[in-house]
């Protein structure tokens, strides 16, 4: 769908996409062996300027089965725009076998308009040699 730009007068066209965004916030033990993560998504509509009619948002989190015990912290969304929407999700994952690991990790998509993702560990830390991985984008 095209719509005309009140701004130019009508002349510059302005065209209406939905998407889809996402973010992923993993943790790797030592040989890069996936341990958690954290996800996020919704669907989005933006024409150029503005971005609104967010939906369809989920929080989702996993972990590889050693021992973990998993706490949703939180999962916040908002959809209305005109300027911004986005979807934010934090889980804490803590695991009884050695190092014992214990931490929180954050996933967040926002689209204003434009895309973008931000992930964070907070509330403990990971083990010497674990890594974190933040990844994130849109699908047309």
């Amino acid at each position: 769908m095209v719509s005309a730009s009140e701004s130019t007068g009508g002349i510059e066209p302005t065209a209406v996409v939905n998407h889809y965004g996402w973010a992923k916030h993993r943790v790797e033990e030592y040989v890069n062996i996936p341990v958690t993560y954290t996800y996020v998504e919704m669907y989005y509509t933006r024409d150029g300027t503005r971005v609104y009619n967010g939906h369809g948002a989920i929080c989702k989190h996993w972990n590889d089965g050693g021992g973990w015990t998993d706490t949703l912290e939180a999962c916040n969304y908002s959809g209305s725009g005109p300027s911004s929407v986005y979807v934010y999700g934090r889980y804490h994952f803590s695991s009884w076998i050695p190092p014992q690991p214990s931490y929180s990790l954050s996933a967040r998509f926002t689209a204003d308009p434009g895309p973008r993702y931000t992930c964070s560990v907070s509330n403990g830390s990971m083990p010497l040699g674990w890594g974190h991985i933040c990844s994130g984008g849109i699908y047309y």
